[in-house]
C-alpha cells in the first residue's frame, strides 16, 4: 500500500500524511502516536542535521530530495514499532541454566551453552530430582558420594529434594556449596524453601542460588513462571572464585515469623517479608548446568528463628 495502493484503488489518502488501513492497524496492534515530524542528530556531535525536522510524506510521491529520505526513515520506524508491538519471549520462564547464567537468551544459550552428559546415575538414592525442562534426563548429572556430602557434576539444570526435609513455621535451612572449578559461563548453585507440588506442573518454591562472579539470586518459582525477589546482587559478603575457579559459600535460609533471612557464610546479605516468598514445604538443592560442585545435603532446623 505504500507504494501503489490496495491493488486497483488510487494512491491518493487524502491529505493525510502517512496511512496503514485499518485492518492492518489492528492485527498489528499498532500506536497511533507516530509522530509526523522527527528531528534527525547527529550521533557524534548531537547537532541537527540539514534534514532535521523534515516532516514525514508519503513514499510514493517520487521526490528524491532530503525529505525523500526522510520520508524512508519514517517507513523504517515503522517497521520498528510493528517488532517492538511483537510478542517477546519471558527468558525467566524457563527458568533454565539461561535464566539463572550471565547466558540470558535461552534459544542462543541452548546452542552455544548445551548440557554435557556427566554420564552418572541420577540423584542419590532416597531423594528426588527434578530437571528444569521436560525432556531432560536427570540420569545426565553425576552424584559421588564423599564423606557425608556429594561431589557432583552436571549435567542438566535441577532440583534436588527429599520429603524428609520439610517445614513450616519458623525454621532454618542450610548447606555449603564449593564450586570446584570454573564453568564455562557463570552458573548458579544454592539452595530452595517452601517446596509444593515439586512433582506437578504447578510446581512451587523459593530459591536462594550464588555464582562464583560473587554474586547471588532470590526468585520465586510458580509453575513455569519466575519472578525475582531479589536480582542478581553482589557484595563485600559474596566471595568471588579465585583464581583456579574454586570457592567456598555457606548458604543459609532463616524463615521467621514474619520475614525471611538470607545468608552467606553467616552474614546475611537480604531479608524479605515471610509474605512474598513461599516458606511452608519441602527444601532441598538447586544445581544448574555443566557445573563442577561439592555441596552438602540440606540441614533443616526448627524453631528458634
Amino acid at each position: 500500500d505504500v507504494l501503489s495502493g490496495i491493488p486497483g484503488s488510487a494512491t491518493d489518502h487524502h491529505g493525510v500524511p502517512f496511512s496503514l488501513t485499518e485492518e492492518f492497524v489492528s492485527v498489528y496492534r499498532m500506536h497511533t502516536l507516530m509522530p509526523d515530524h522527527f528531528t534527525i542528530k547527529s550521533a557524534a556531535s548531537g547537532e541537527g542535521l540539514p534534514l532535521a525536522s523534515a516532516k514525514c510524506a508519503p513514499l510514493y510521491s517520487g521526490q528524491t530530495n532530503q525529505r525523500g529520505t526522510v520520508r524512508i526513515l519514517c517507513t523504517l520506524v515503522g517497521a520498528g514499532m510493528l517488532a517492538a508491538c511483537a510478542p517477546k519471549t519471558d527468558e525467566t520462564n524457563a527458568d533454565s541454566a539461561a535464566a539463572d547464567s550471565v547466558a540470558t537468551a535461552p534459544a542462543a544459550s541452548a546452542s552455544a551453552d548445551p548440557d554435557q552428559s556427566a554420564g552418572g546415575n541420577g540423584v542419590p538414592a532416597g531423594y528426588t530430582g527434578r530437571t528444569d525442562r521436560a525432556g531432560q534426563n536427570i540420569a545426565d548429572a553425576k552424584y559421588t558420594a564423599s564423606g557425608g556430602r556429594w561431589e557432583v557434576t552436571t549435567g542438566p539444570s535441577h532440583i534436588i529434594y527429599a520429603a524428609k526435609d520439610s517445614a513450616r513455621g519458623a525454621y532454618t535451612v542450610s548447606t555449603t556449596i564449593d564450586q570446584l572449578e570454573a564453568p564455562q559461563h557463570p552458573e548458579a548453585y544454592g539452595l530452595f524453601i517452601g517446596g509444593q507440588n515439586l512433582d506437578q506442573p504447578t510446581q512451587r518454591y523459593t530459591y536462594f542460588v550464588v555464582r562464583g562472579t560473587g554474586e547471588y539470586l532470590v526468585r520465586v518459582r510458580d509453575g513455569s513462571d519466575t519472578r525475582d525477589v531479589k536480582g542478581w546482587t553482589g557484595g563485600a559478603d559474596v566471595p568471588k572464585a579465585d583464581g583456579s575457579g574454586k570457592a567456598t559459600y555457606k548458604l543459609t535460609a532463616q524463615v521467621g515469623a514474619d520475614s525471611v533471612r538470607f545468608m552467606i557464610n553467616d552474614k546475611t546479605v537480604t531479608s524479605v517479608a515471610k509474605s512474598a516468598v513461599p516458606t511452608d514445604g519441602i527444601a532441598g538443592l538447586r544445581v544448574n548446568h555443566n557445573l563442577h560442585v561439592m555441596v552438602s545435603p540440606v540441614t533443616v532446623t526448627t524453631g528458634g528463628a
